[in-house]
């Protein structure tokens, strides 16, 4: 507490009043960690934030909180439960925590918003299987952490990155990757389609004639080529 006191020189009369200086704590505060989210599409995610005011402050009082995007943007504070973030895969929320009291002391901070991206699973949309062939074999990526073929029932063919499919259907193959600590799954449907096997069911001969020819009478799905030698085929 300071005293001014102003006074007439020439009187030697005086006011006075009080002036006091109060000394404001800069914040104490701790870095949050990066939050990680899986990829939602686009490098957009979804980003818990329940605890980020918690690691920043603890218990602190008195203290504003603001937050600001890379081009110095004011994000909403506190910051959504369930935020996305604006830039697609990695953005950085700068933090700016000011003692209520003086706007003056302040401290400031950043952490990361990253997006994990989904495991690729490459498979086409639809494989043929000749029903003289007893299976279908296909793999997938070793690098997965967890596999699971499923058949359109809902039954589970196998858990590893191996699969044998015998059965005409639609498949549904999830897979898992774990990465700074969270498990982001992708999946992809495809079909496995069974070819019956064609029936020669007549062969016609016209033979000695000024017009000879072979006829087959065939029976079966798709489109049917010919060979008379096995080697040369045509259409019909």
């Amino acid at each position: 507490m300071i005293t001014v006191r102003v006074t007439d020189l020439q009187s030697g009369c005086y006011s006075e009043t009080f002036l006091k200086l109060k000394t404001s704590s800069q914040p104490h505060i701790n870095k949050p960690p990066n939050l990680y989210a899986c990829d939602n599409g686009n490098g957009i995610s979804t980003f818990d934030t329940s605890l980020i005011e918690e690691e920043l402050i603890g218990n602190q009082q008195g203290l504003s909180i603001s937050y600001f995007d890379g081009n110095g943007e004011q994000l909403p504070s506190p910051l959504p439960l369930n935020y996305q973030n604006t830039k697609p895969w990695k953005q950085t929320v700068y933090i700016r925590v000011e003692n209520e009291l003086s706007a003056l002391c302040f401290s400031e901070t950043s952490f990361e918003l990253i997006t994990n991206p989904l495991p690729e699973i490459i498979l086409e949309d639809e494989y043929v299987l000749c029903a003289l062939e007893p299976m279908l074999q296909l793999s997938s990526n070793l690098d997965y952490d967890t596999w699971q073929w499923a058949f359109e029932d809902g039954s589970i063919v196998s858990n590893s990155a191996d699969v044998n499919l015998i059965d005409a259907g639609t498949y549904t193959l999830k897979v898992s990757k774990t990465r700074d600590g969270i498990a982001c799954e992708n999946s992809i449907s495809f079909r496995l389609v069974r070819s019956v096997l064609p029936v020669i069911e007549e062969v016609k001969i016209q033979d000695i004639s000024a017009n000879n020819y072979i006829e087959i009478i065939s029976s079966g799905d798709g489109d049917f080529e010919y060979s008379v030698d096995g080697i040369n085929y045509q259409d019909n």
